[in-house]
Order: structure tokens, then C-alpha cells, then sequence
């Protein structure tokens, strides 16, 4: 037993290089050690979500391929065969510890959508109550555009998850250490950054610098996924899987790896959306006055402060939100599609309802708010 949990419901995401132990295959003995750890936890009373990686690599390994591949039907195919030897590793290793698993593939679409958002959510809370381990990977045989580009690295899916069902710690376990001011690997004077308050560009630059060999993210990812997980409230680190008992003593609060403190406005777990960068549809530009009240975190976006809008957009679609000098203030899932915010820009409130009452306007009228505070989350300066 842990004697003291600082957290209650953890997010853990395992890498590809850790699962592989930087090889080519499944360690199978690696995987085991991190279900244990994992296994504790749950006999905690924790909630523990996975968001695994290794299907590709698997697959690949498994099919002899040896060399990485840009095609995206390989990729595909390795996804497709490395998914299933995966979660039935994942299903063995838990049973020995009486636990069973739930497998959740999702994809950049289910997320977008509020609708489809809200019944994943529903979902991961039912196998929660049911004792379940959920184990969520990016469904890569399917997600095309997922695996070209930079949401198909299952950082970004990680930061997605915790956000969606409120978890108060996101966990990357890599083989690396936490995050360095340099590259450790051709670096040996490299220094272990202990605790980020907020990511500036600085420790973004340098994370960019950092990349890893076998999974298609790398520390710059981590890096961007914990920037949208603390601006959820949620504490992100970053800490190598190789430690003895890593999990345990991160969830008892021991200083272990690179702790992202969070600072955003935590919600409720039905207002939680992923706002991301990867999900955004189109832009609002909003006047001076709208910037200083947004940047409080306290107020809504109302149709007077807004200026321009950039879409196309549909209602429930994630904007960005730009002050007059263009520069970003926030992102937030818009109330209202593209063409009816073009038509309440710099309207007051009441307006908008004659607007809406008009026999040429298609729609209904959900609110004065054109992006509601507990829909938005401020971009970190």
C-alpha cells in the first residue's frame, strides 16, 4: 500500500522507446514491470488511464520490418497487426493482478466533437466504476491524417484524455530522465530541469532539440502536451519508466523527473474539452477592450468585442482568439458557426436576439456568450 496519494485519477502515457527498451520489438519484461507498478496504483483506489504507444513498433517488429517507413499503408498495416499483440500483452500481464482492461481507440475527429467528446467521456467513467483499466491509443489504422501529422504522436492524445475526464496528474514515462536544458544523449554536462512554472519559448526551443529515435514524438511534444494539460489545472511530469517504482513515488508527490506545475482554471468534468492547438478550426479577433477582460480569465467572448472572424467554423468547433496586434490571448469551443458570429460582431447582446428572430437568419439562439469562459482556456504568454 502507498501511504500518502497526492493524486486521485492519473493519466499515464508509455513511450515507444520505453516499451521497446530502444530496440526494435516489445520487451515483454519491461511491460510487465510498469503493469505492477501500474497494478499498485489501482489497488490504491486509483483511477488509472493508459494512453500506450508501441502498436506500430510492434507491428513492425512482428512483420520483420526493420527500418521505419514514411508509407502510410505500411504504417497502417504495422498499426493494424501491432494494436492486437499489444493489448493482448497489456490483457495478460493485467490479469495476473486480477485486473481487467478496456481497450478506447480514438481518434482526432471523436475528440473535436463535442458530441462524440462527451460519450467517450461517458465511457471511460462507466469502466472507472467497473474497476477497468481504459487503455486509449490514436485508432492509427484509420486516422490518416493523425499519423502524417503532429496529433499522431499520442503526447498531444495524452494531454486530450486527461483533460476529458478531469485527471489530476499527467504522467510521461520516457527513457529519458525528464526534461534537460540539452540533449543528455550528446550532452553529458546536460542539467535535469526540476520544475517548470510556465513554458515559455525558451524551454520550448530547447525541447525541440531533444528528439527521440523510435516514436514519432519527442520531448517537444511532451512539452506542448503539458503547456494544454497544466492550462486545465492538471500537473503534468515527465520522468524516465527505467526508475524503481517511478509510479509510486510520483503519485505520493516525490520530487522525481520534471514537474509542469499546473495553473489554468480547472472545470468541471462535464465542461472538460480539449482546446489544443491541433483542434483549432478558425479564428476570432477581438478588440482591446475583449483582450483585457479574456486575459483575466474570468469573462466570456461577447459579439461586441469581436472585430473579425476567420472560418470556416461550425457551432462547438475550437477558435482561436487574437487581440488586435494579432498575437493569441486563448482558444475555446465557439457557441455559434462562422457566418452567424460574422453577423453579431460588434452587436451588443440584446442585437444579437433580433438577429437571430429574423426570418433570413437559420439558427437558434444557445446564449449571448460566442465563446463561454468555461469553454475557453487562456494561451500561455
Amino acid at each position: 500500500m502507498i501511504e500518502k496519494m497526492k493524486y486521485s485519477r492519473v493519466v499515464v502515457k508509455l513511450g515507444t522507446n520505453l516499451l521497446t527498451g530502444e530496440t526494435d520489438s516489445l520487451k515483454e519484461e519491461i511491460v510487465a514491470s510498469l503493469v505492477s507498478q501500474i497494478a499498485s496504483l489501482r489497488s490504491n483506489n486509483l483511477d488509472i488511464l493508459i494512453v500506450s504507444s508501441g502498436a506500430i513498433a510492434a507491428g513492425r517488429g512482428l512483420l520483420g520490418q526493420k527500418n521505419k517507413t514514411k508509407s502510410l499503408k505500411i504504417l497502417q498495416a504495422q498499426a493494424a497487426v501491432g494494436q492486437n499483440y499489444l493489448m493482448q500483452m497489456y490483457a495478460k500481464l493485467f490479469s495476473e493482478h486480477g485486473i481487467i482492461v478496456g481497450q478506447a481507440l480514438l481518434t482526432r475527429a471523436e475528440l473535436s466533437s463535442n458530441a462524440t467528446a462527451s460519450n467517450a467521456r461517458s465511457t471511460l467513467e462507466e469502466l472507472f466504476g467497473l474497476g477497468v483499466i481504459p487503455i486509449v491509443n490514436e485508432n492509427d489504422v484509420v486516422a490518416t491524417d493523425e499519423i502524417e501529422e503532429s496529433f499522431g504522436d499520442n503526447d498531444n492524445l495524452s494531454a486530450a484524455v486527461a483533460n476529458l475526464i478531469a485527471a489530476d496528474l499527467l504522467v510521461f514515462l520516457t527513457d529519458q530522465q525528464g526534461l534537460f536544458d540539452s540533449d543528455p544523449r550528446s550532452n553529458p554536462q546536460a542539467k535535469l530541469i526540476k520544475k517548470v512554472t510556465r513554458v515559455n519559448d525558451a524551454i520550448i526551443k530547447g525541447a525541440n532539440n531533444i528528439a527521440g529515435s523510435r516514436g514519432k514524438g519527442g520531448m517537444a511534444s511532451k512539452v506542448l502536451a503539458a503547456t494544454e494539460a497544466t492550462s486545465w489545472g492538471t500537473a503534468t511530469i515527465i520522468a524516465s519508466g527505467n526508475e524503481e517504482d517511478v509510479l509510486s513515488k510520483i503519485v505520493r508527490g516525490d520530487e522525481v523527473g520534471t514537474f509542469f506545475e499546473p495553473w489554468g482554471k480547472k472545470r468541471s468534468r462535464a465542461r472538460r474539452r480539449s482546446l489544443g492547438s491541433v483542434f483549432v478550426k478558425g479564428k476570432i479577433v477581438v478588440d482591446e477592450g475583449a483582450a483585457k477582460a479574456l486575459i483575466t480569465g474570468k469573462s466570456s467572448l461577447l459579439a461586441i468585442g469581436v472585430t473579425d472572424v476567420q472560418g470556416p467554423f461550425e457551432s462547438g468547433d475550437v477558435v482561436e482568439i487574437v487581440g488586435p496586434d494579432n498575437l493569441p490571448i486563448a482558444r475555446g469551443a465557439v457557441a455559434y458557426p462562422s457566418e452567424a458570429v460574422n453577423l453579431f460582431k460588434g452587436h451588443r447582446s440584446e442585437s444579437i436576439r433580433d438577429i437571430i428572430s429574423s426570418p433570413n437568419f437559420e439558427g437558434r439562439f444557445v446564449g449571448d456568450e460566442i465563446v463561454h469562459v468555461d469553454n475557453m482556456v487562456l494561451i500561455e504568454k
